[in-house]
């Protein structure tokens, strides 16, 4: 999304741009807009970051309940035995956590040579650590103060400007890790201590796409959610990937429910509701089906390829309900 948001940026502006503070706006927006959002009890909605026309589509409610009350050990998605490079595959997760109680939401994602893991805490606190093999590859925090701090015993760097704080250090040797927060650094710290790299996930989403062209896999991304009024936890989960070079991005999601769709059209046999592209809003289609949603949103950074975007409904296969069998790349 970063590379998005600059190009948008440089489009657009009419002056110079604070490219490093609009990027951390915008992920700030999209976090906050988020974590309001799983909050709503149903129906999928469209976060939108505005300050630069670019939106970012979140389906608000997890697929599948997997576990019991939130005394249960914290859920991961599927482990895997092989070991991998930390960038390597965008379905693949290298970051954890150490458990500790009191965490309602867990994000991973990865695209290649950069991976996620948010979490949002039961009093509302938001930590991102991301991870990336080059320094400049981590969100920047403009304007900001910065001090020596130590994480796990190794040198790291502390950063604040009053909106963001982060704190920024290297784990493991050809690494580089930071872990950002609101306007307090000590979430940030105390995040960066629980990080562990000694695990490998696998991407699982709750779907399928088999039988559709070859695309390039950008980004795959697991979420786990708790319950706030019986604490359990549910999944779900998303991909982004491109049918070409300079073409669109395309976006396939679940939501646990049905979200109240109006069809205005027939795809693939399916009835479905087909809203065009305006303004800072992608294609998207509304696929309902057993009491869920399907969502599909097609962003036009180069030409939409209709017949391949309404050819992703005709292929949609749900993948049942055990996230432990859920395909690590919907379109093998």
């Amino acid at each position: 999304m970063n590379e998005r948001i600059v190009a948008a940026l440089h489009a657009n502006a009419d002056g110079a741009v604070h490219i490093e503070r609009m990027l951390s706006a915008v992920h700030a927006g999209v976090r906050r807009r988020r974590h309001q959002r799983f909050a709503i009890a149903g129906g999928a909605v469209v976060a939108v970051a505005a300050l630069v026309g670019v939106t970012v589509a979140v389906p608000v409610r997890p697929a599948v309940t997997i576990a019991g009350p939130q005394t249960a050990p914290i859920p991961r998605p599927p482990r895997v035995a092989q070991a991998s490079d930390f960038g390597s595959d965008p379905t693949l997760f290298h970051l954890d956590l150490t458990d500790a109680p009191g965490w309602k939401n867990l994000n991973w994602e990865a695209r290649r040579g950069h991976e996620e893991l948010m979490v949002i805490t039961n009093s509302g606190d938001e930590v991102r650590i991301e991870a990336d093999r080059d320094r400049s590859g981590l969100t920047p925090v403009s304007y900001a103060t910065t001090w020596a701090v130590t994480v796990g015993g190794k040198p790291a760097e502390a950063i604040t400007n009053g909106r963001v704080s982060a704190v920024r250090w290297q784990p493991v040797p050809g690494i580089w890790a930071q872990a950002n927060t609101g306007t307090a650094v000590q979430p940030a710290l105390d995040f960066a201590g629980k990080l562990r790299l000694d695990r490998v996930y696998r991407c699982a989403v709750p779907f399928r796409l088999p039988g559709v062209a070859p695309v390039q896999l950008r980004k795959c991304s697991t979420v786990f959610n708790a319950d706030e009024a019986t604490g359990d936890w549910a999944a779900w989960g998303c991909v982004w990937f491109a049918a070409g070079a300079g073409g669109a991005e395309y976006q396939v999601a679940v939501s646990a429910t049905e979200q109240s769709v109006t069809p205005n059209e027939v795809v693939a046999g399916h009835p479905v509701q087909v809203t065009q592209p305006t303004g800072n809003r992608p294609l998207e289609i509304l696929y309902s089906y057993g009491g869920r949603t399907a969502y599909f949103w097609a962003y036009p950074f180069g030409p939409i390829d209709q017949a391949f975007f309404r050819s992703l409904v005709g292929a949609f296969t749900p993948a049942g309900g055990d996230p432990s069998l859920w395909p690590r790349n919907p379109f093998n």
